[in-house]
């Protein structure tokens, strides 16, 4: 079996067409791209369309769409990851995903 995964929930507006189309979607996480309203609608589409669904971590950086270079420690790296992966966690448990 292929997996056929997508990055979603940036803000786009193909999210809902895509959805049926494939098997995974790596979420945003809000800091590079989307929002928390985004992220509720994106899973909540997932679960619809029983897409597995992932993280998809960025830099806060929504201007540059998290592209730009950032001088971080690793520390700092670690907790930018750490607060975007309890974010996209506690909205998918509230969306049902076990």
């Amino acid at each position: 079996m292929i997996d056929l995964n997508c990055d979603l929930g940036e803000g786009f507006p193909d999210d809902a067409a895509l959805m049926p189309l494939i098997s995974s979607a790596n979420i945003a996480c809000g800091y590079h791209a989307g929002d928390q309203d985004i992220m509720h609608r994106t899973i909540a589409l997932a679960l619809e369309h029983r897409v597995a669904i992932g993280a998809h971590p960025g830099f806060a950086d929504k201007a540059n769409f998290g592209r730009l270079p950032m001088d971080l420690s690793p520390q700092q790296v670690y907790q930018l990851i750490l607060e975007q992966l309890i974010l996209i966690a506690t909205i998918a448990k509230e969306e049902g995903v076990p």
